[in-house]
């Protein structure tokens, strides 16, 4: 059974469960010189392929795919891209909070968009701002092989990367 994405009102939902995990190992760090070592977590791909895949939908993310329908990818890709005129589109979707840090893998580089989602501290807040969404076209023209990058090396190495303002918790 193929997974289903997370509607608004479960991202509404799942937001503040991530931050509170946030908030639980930031007090942990200020209050135990040894929580340095904890790691903040993994942000959940669910949620950040949900909140693409809303995007996509809407239009305001790559607007040039407003008449495809849109899946999740399964193996294929995180989000396959369908339209009548063209073949399947694959979306490989990244997430980052502050550090920024990112591998992208074969199948990121292979894909024909990444959406690099960058959170930031939003999950070290209470504020429900917009985040980035950076968009790279064609990976495999920047990269040649898997990676680990930064953002800065990112906006450095694609100078003119597409980057749009998405809520996570809606408009």
């Amino acid at each position: 059974m193929a997974r289903a994405p997370l509607s608004r009102a479960e991202i509404a939902v799942l937001i503040p469960i991530v931050r509170e995990v946030f908030e639980y190992i930031g007090q942990l760090k200020r209050s135990k010189p040894l929580a340095k070592h904890i790691q903040y977590p993994k942000l959940p791909s669910i949620l950040s392929e949900s909140i693409v895949l809303l995007e996509l939908q809407s239009g305001r993310l790559l607007p040039e795919l407003a008449d495809a329908e849109f899946s999740f990818g399964g193996k294929k890709a995180d989000i396959l891209a369908q339209r009548k005129s063209d073949s399947e589109l694959r979306i490989e979707v990244k997430a980052t909070g502050r550090n920024a840090f990112q591998y992208f893998g074969e199948k990121d580089i292979g894909c024909d968009f990444l959406v690099w989602v960058h959170f930031g501290s939003f999950f070290e807040t209470r504020r429900n701002s917009a985040v980035d969404a950076l968009v790279i076209r064609r990976p495999s023209r920047h990269f040649a092989k898997p990676a680990k990058v930064n953002l800065s090396r990112i906006k450095t190495l694609i100078p003119d990367i597409e980057s749009i303002r998405v809520a996570p918790l809606g408009e």
